[in-house]
């Protein structure tokens, strides 16, 4: 492994640092050539079509900088973070979504393979299956998370991107180092099995991203150089000066973009499950989990009633934006449900069997939500008529519930302990009498003609969402009590409500 690192290290070291310091080179001794001319705007670079000696000094100072951009730069970071997660061998969070052209091709293969499977006979596709099969691999007792891929991968990777950047750069051909590496991770990935029926879509979609990328770029590259060449050549100095201006805009413009990004990655962070040899440990942290997706769901449910009273249109679709990782983060913590459940097979550790609902409730959550912020923003987005003074005054009641009650499960979750119980069943019958007494006044405004079709339908299933959105509190409640910290008072006093 250390060979193969240091190999690929003198291969990157070979080929990146010409690609780094070739431009700034040219324009160095473009510099030198004109400046020794009689005629400076007017001469020729016909001189650098000639064999140029390096300067030692500058290709060293070009290394340190390299090295230090490496190590210290976030982007590099996330560049490796992508192609890690697009080759990883265990399932779980995908970097990607899926689109129609990544869904055709795992068709079309998944199709071809159909028919080209009866061409080998059982014993031979069952002992290739048996030379790959993951199940057999044993986790170290000292590591809490599998590996990405194995040694055999990692060796893999290594010396075959060696191989091609190196005879590449042998050949004097500027590749891009970063692309064959990738390239060469996701080939031995996919011979790996690492893409299989529920990651595929998300891998090759991944891939397709980071291709189309890669050829994306050389066409802006091409057409953005073309374009700043004819400024300067026909706008001169102020030409110039206002390439400058723009170039540093769209420096500090991009740098907040991305420091966005991480910080968002950052956030979905929290919700990774790192120990999951204890079961109960793991419950415990799910549960903490929980507590900080009740806390995003409440803070953005908060501002979503706000936006749609004040029709804030702005406001709205960044609470819209937030809906996926939201999604997100419920998805996080169900694939860490699924973790506890496996360890559950292995140990013999009580967890209640209501402990596996958890997902149901946290699906309906993540659903009500979706569901809630969208239709406000589609109904405001098209125009359409707001929300009647009295409508407002009705969902305000019920917003101060609904929030009141995900603020208890909340710190119910964070403190690990049940409060106000009862409470919380008491604001939720308080809710159904308000839903009741506010759907009549409903009916009522429609056969007065007050409250048209569209504008009814909304407030009808914010008001639907918020009953079945208290109600999974309730239910996540009881999981926790008899799961983490079980309480006979509170299991006597359970309400009886429907099961869904």
């Amino acid at each position: 492994m250390l060979v193969g690192t240091f190999a690929l290290a003198m291969a990157f070291a070979a080929n990146d640092l010409v690609n780094f310091i070739g431009v700034p080179l040219a324009g160095l001794y473009a510099y030198k050539t004109a400046i020794a001319s009689a005629s400076p705007l007017t001469i020729t670079m016909g001189a650098l079509s000639q064999k140029v000696q390096s300067q030692t000094s500058l290709l060293l100072i070009s290394g340190v900088i390299m090295v230090l951009t490496l190590w210290f730069s976030k982007k590099a970071r996330t560049v490796t973070e992508t192609e890690i997660s697009l080759g990883k061998q265990e399932e779980g969070s995908e970097r990607f979504e899926s689109i129609w052209l990544s869904r055709t091709i795992v068709n079309m293969v998944g199709s071809m393979m159909s028919v080209f499977k009866v061409f080998f006979p059982d014993n031979v596709r069952g002992f290739i299956a048996h030379r790959i099969d993951p199940g057999n691999y044993k986790p170290s007792k000292t590591h809490t998370e599998r590996p990405s891929f194995d040694l055999i991968r990692a060796s893999v990777n290594l010396m075959v991107a060696t191989a091609v950047v190196s005879f590449a750069t042998s050949m004097k051909l500027p590749l891009s180092t970063t692309y064959v590496t990738f390239m060469v991770a996701m080939g031995s990935s996919f011979s790996d099995q690492a893409w299989g029926r529920e990651s595929a879509v998300y891998r090759i979609t991944g891939v397709l991203t980071v291709i189309g990328g890669w050829f994306m770029t050389a066409l802006i590259a091409f057409v953005t150089s073309f374009i700043f060449a004819n400024i300067i050549f026909y706008f001169q100095v102020p030409g110039f000066f206002a390439l400058l201006l723009f170039a540093g805009v769209m420096v500090v413009k991009n740098h907040h973009k991305h420091k966005g990004i991480v910080e968002k990655t950052e956030s979905l962070k929290i919700f990774n499950l790192t120990q999951v040899s204890d079961a109960h440990m793991a419950i415990s942290n799910t549960f903490d989990h929980m507590a900080y997706l009740l806390k995003d769901i409440r803070e953005s449910f908060d501002m979503t009633f706000d936006a749609l009273f004040k029709e804030d249109l702005v406001r709205l679709s960044m609470e819209r934006k937030k809906v996926k990782d939201i999604q997100l983060g419920a998805n996080i913590i169900m694939a860490n449900i699924f973790k506890v459940l496996r360890l559950q097979q292995k140990r013999d550790t009580r967890i209640s069997y209501k402990y596996a609902q958890t997902i149901r409730r946290l699906q309906k959550l993540s659903d009500g939500h979706r569901d809630t912020v969208l239709r406000s923003y589609k109904h405001i987005g098209n125009n359409h008529k707001g929300l009647l003074d009295v409508q407002i005054e009705e969902l305000k009641k019920i917003k101060i519930c609904i929030l009141d009650i995900f603020l208890k499960v909340e710190n119910s979750f964070r403190k690990k302990e049940i409060f106000n119980y009862q409470n919380v069943i008491d604001q939720y019958q308080y809710m159904r009498e308000l839903a009741n007494q506010f759907n009549q006044c409903q009916i009522d405004r429609i056969r007065r003609d007050e409250s048209h079709t569209r504008l009814s339908i909304l407030f009808y299933a914010i008001v639907g969402n918020c009953l079945m959105m208290a109600k999974q509190n309730i239910k996540l409640l009881e999981i926790f009590n008899e799961s983490f910290k079980f309480d006979k008072d509170v299991a006597q006093s359970y309400l009886t409500i429907d099961s869904q």
